[in-house]
């Protein structure tokens, strides 16, 4: 294990054979959702202590990467400090915006006339909020503003690295930030260099980035409606289907019901799997497309090796209807948990998005998730109900929804939450893990 540093995180990540990747550290500081396509570096030593080294001629600081993105020769229990650096051109759009998002407040600050209270002190526009009245220039505004967390250090890279870095040894701290060169080369004062290098988070704001959130958090409820669907139609089947239309006693009708429970009560270990087992380099959308594959698999070889319904009093159909339903429980529920693991990333990230930046985005809910779920197994239950509530299955309805349109039914469902999956349901690939 290797402490990484960034900002004001202090987490421990494994190592194998001395190295690591970017994937792993993104899933756990959520850099590339914040910075879209930066460049995430690891030096040694902390970015006051790095500018002196290279300007004495010693560029020993930087970790070896090969190929980009994976770590080498990384030792046991050391301390590293994470560097992110971001390309030129999406850096001045992020400069642009924050500019354009600030340039109001910085220019009330600038121009604000001294009450004799010291405003040199002042360090709010620089995402440090004051903690006492003296010296602040902006505390009885309204919201204070100034309390949005904005990365405060930022460190150069070309030409002008060494002179920046000795004349601003004093604006930084133990933790890495952004690298990259300023719009404006002469950042004399403190006010103009923190007015070019504000937060470069802007981008996540940008109208693709919440176009594919947004596709994101859609595609998800549909897969969580459609599990629900499933998970209402399989235990309301035990009544109708197996005790009075295929005539069960109650002891038999209860081992049902116990048997089409069991990849429910099984979800733990489906969990484990999504978690630890990915597939070419992801988690959790090759589950999810393997969890449909299955529902498809079984209910279309049931709808060709058996088309005609289940008679009625005919037990010995049982055992097959129920290795059916069963393997197709497997399937939805396999959904279920790699959409469980899916939602958890995702309020991670944006959570991280919305801490880095200065709006609110749109996210989804662990409220609107169970809502999509509980709405669908009702959906469910009531199609089961009032489906198969003729003489038949012992009720008095006039109509019946035979078993084969039911499956039928489900199929059109299952096609549904898979086209919903390829269209919205995107997942970053780990990067593979190279040995020297």
């Amino acid at each position: 294990m290797v402490h990484l540093i960034y900002e004001q995180y202090d987490e421990l990540f494994p190592i194998e054979n001395g190295s690591t990747t970017q994937a792993n550290i993104d899933e756990v500081y959520c850099l590339s959702f914040v910075m879209p396509n930066c460049l995430v570096r690891l030096s040694r030593h902390p970015n006051s202590e790095r500018f002196q080294r290279e300007e004495s001629g010693i560029f020993d600081s930087l970790v070896h990467e090969d190929p980009r993105g994976t770590y080498h020769d990384l030792e046991k229990d050391l301390m590293y400090y994470v560097v992110v650096e971001q390309e030129s051109d999406q850096l001045r759009r992020d400069q642009e915006a924050t500019k354009f998002r600030w340039g109001d407040e910085l220019q009330k600050q600038k121009k604000g006339k001294s009450d004799g209270r010291g405003f040199e002190t002042c360090s709010c526009i620089y995402g440090n909020p004051c903690v006492d009245e003296y010296g602040c220039r902006d505390w009885h505004s309204s919201g204070r503003k100034a309390n949005v967390q904005l990365p405060g250090n930022f460190s150069f890279s070309g030409s002008s690295a060494a002179a920046v870095a000795t004349a601003n040894l004093g604006k930084f701290d133990a933790a890495s930030t952004v690298t990259a060169n300023p719009v404006n080369g002469d950042c004399e004062t403190n006010s103009d260099y923190y007015e070019v290098a504000l937060s470069p988070t802007s981008s996540s704001n940008d109208g693709l980035e919440d176009d594919g959130r947004g596709r994101q958090s859609k595609a998800l409820l549909i897969n969580y409606f459609a599990a629900g669907v499933f998970h209402g139609v399989v235990p309301a089947l035990v009544y109708p289907l197996f005790k009075v239309h295929l005539g069960l006693q109650g002891y038999q009708a209860n081992a049902t019901q116990t048997l089409l429970g069991c990849a429910w009560h099984g979800k733990i270990f489906l969990c484990l799997l999504t978690d630890c087992v990915p597939i070419c380099g992801r988690k959790r959308t090759p589950y999810v497309y393997m969890g449909w594959a299955i529902v498809l698999l079984v209910f279309s070889l049931m709808l060709i090796f058996h088309p005609e319904e289940p008679g009625q009093n005919e037990a010995s159909d049982a055992p097959g209807l129920i290795l059916t339903i069963a393997t197709a429980s497997v399937g939805y529920l396999l959904v279920d948990a790699a959409c469980d693991g899916l939602m958890v990333e995702t309020v991670h990230r944006d959570s991280q998005i919305e801490e880095h930046s200065a709006f609110r985005i749109a996210s989804i809910s662990q409220s609107a998730v169970h809502t999509a779920r509980f709405v669908a197994e009702l959906v469910g239950t009531l199609l089961v109900g009032a489906g198969m509530n003729s003489e038949a299955y012992g009720g008095s309805f006039t109509f019946v929804l035979p078993l084969r349109t039911l499956i039928m039914t489900l199929i059109v469902v299952t096609l549904f939450a898979l086209s919903a999956t390829v269209w919205g349901l995107r997942e970053t690939r780990l990067f593979d893990i190279t040995t020297t």
